[in-house]
């Protein structure tokens, strides 16, 4: 750094400054260029990720709107958005409906690796607890009730899924003739906070093992809901 004080005559201080922009201007342009690409470059991501997140919203409404209506090319446009949009939250969206169109064709293998990489993956708010419930009832639609009771052993991350965990794990119970456990967890889940609807919906099963909890037998099992509510 140059300190002008340092001179006795204005010429001397004059050259001082020339020889100083002459070994240093070249190293301040290159700083300058940086700072600025720097930030016209944070903008760029900034306007590229808005725009991205636009596409990526726009392709999936469109995905949205023929799920009901041609399933073939709502899971094209599913897989298309995942490949274009990766780090976008509507890529989950999009495994997510994977997952729902796989289960509606019976491809269960399928719909588990979908929902398993959601629960593995996903950083989006409440996505791995919804994926590990749907997962949980793919496996009960195929009757593997051990697997998906194991599903539900850590409780969710999210609190606003703890009741819905608890009704589905007494729904397991009572699938697997275990009343005693099912009536314990269908009242944990009446302390949890709870809708009006999902608290009747309980106390109804709760009413069925008041008076047949001592012996349950197949035929007396109450059908249970195993469809993905959430």
């Amino acid at each position: 750094m140059i300190s002008v004080n340092a001179y006795n005559t204005e010429e001397q201080q004059v050259e001082e400054l020339k020889n100083w922009f002459k070994e240093n201007g070249t190293s301040l342009l290159f700083v300058a260029a940086v700072l600025l690409l720097g930030l016209s470059g944070w903008r760029y991501y900034q306007n590229s990720e808005e725009t991205k997140a636009q596409q990526a919203a726009t392709a999936y409404y469109q995905m949205m709107s023929v799920m009901q209506t041609d399933t073939e090319l709502a899971d094209a446009q599913a897989r298309a958005l995942i490949d274009q949009f990766p780090k976008t939250p509507y890529r989950d969206l999009a495994t997510l409906s994977l997952a729902k169109l796989a289960v509606e064709e019976e491809r269960f293998d399928e719909a588990k690796l979908h929902l398993q990489w959601l629960i593995e993956h996903s950083k989006q708010q409440a996505i791995p607890e919804l994926a590990r419930l749907r997962l949980t009832y793919v496996l009960m639609a195929e009757e593997d009730w051990q697997a998906a009771l194991a599903w539900l052993n850590e409780p969710p991350g999210d609190e606003g899924f703890a009741a819905l965990y608890l009704e589905t794990q007494g729904d397991i119970h009572l699938q697997l003739q275990q009343p005693e456990q099912a009536i314990s967890v269908y009242q944990q889940a009446l302390n949890k906070d709870i809708n009006p609807s999902a608290s009747q919906r309980i106390e109804r099963k709760l009413e069925y093992l008041g008076i047949a909890s001592e012996v349950v037998q197949d035929d007396n099992i109450p059908q249970i809901d195993i469809s993905p509510t959430p």
